[in-house]
């Protein structure tokens, strides 16, 4: 039996993961953070899902902004640059990092990818991050970059960054 909402919160969002249970193939914890983000993110080796177990926030990506609340999962592909900004002091999050790709089931969709009657959930469920115009700024941008299963932390100066 695994007590995981006693995991210590942290200030980082990095720093909050706990990682678990773990194979070749998957890593899954808790994460409790208490900051937002003052930085970018970047898993260059895998895709993530961050099921939002308590918390409300604001997921930005440079496809959108995507707001979320407790009881949301977010998919984020690898190598989307992101950045988390929270709402509520109390956000906790279950993590999982997948070498392989995160996708719907193919016995919940039919030969032309739709999702099928039987499936746990419809298209409506399905939300896509809003438009919002890019931001055009020079600067110093931290970005942290996890990459072979070590994180990488570039300092980008007077470098144009869209999100």
């Amino acid at each position: 039996m695994f007590k995981g909402m006693n995991v210590t919160p942290e200030d980082d969002f990095l720093d909050s993961r706990k990682i678990l249970l773990m194979n070749n193939d998957l890593k899954m914890g808790l994460a409790k953070p208490r900051k937002s983000m003052d930085y970018f993110y970047k898993n260059a080796e895998c895709d993530e899902l961050l099921y939002v177990h308590n918390g409300t926030g604001i997921l930005k990506t440079f496809v959108g902004d995507l707001e979320f609340v407790t009881g949301d999962y977010l998919i984020i592909p690898r190598g989307t640059i992101y950045q988390v900004e929270l709402k509520s002091d109390d956000t906790v999050f279950f993590v999982l990092e997948s070498h392989s790709p995160i996708y719907t089931p193919k016995r919940y969709r039919n030969e032309f990818g739709q999702l099928l009657e039987h499936s746990p959930f419809c298209e409506r469920d399905i939300i896509a991050p809003s438009f919002k115009e890019p931001v055009d700024e020079k600067g110093e941008f931290l970005i942290k970059v996890k990459k072979k299963t070590r994180l990488q932390i570039l300092s980008m100066q007077h470098t144009r960054l869209m999100l």
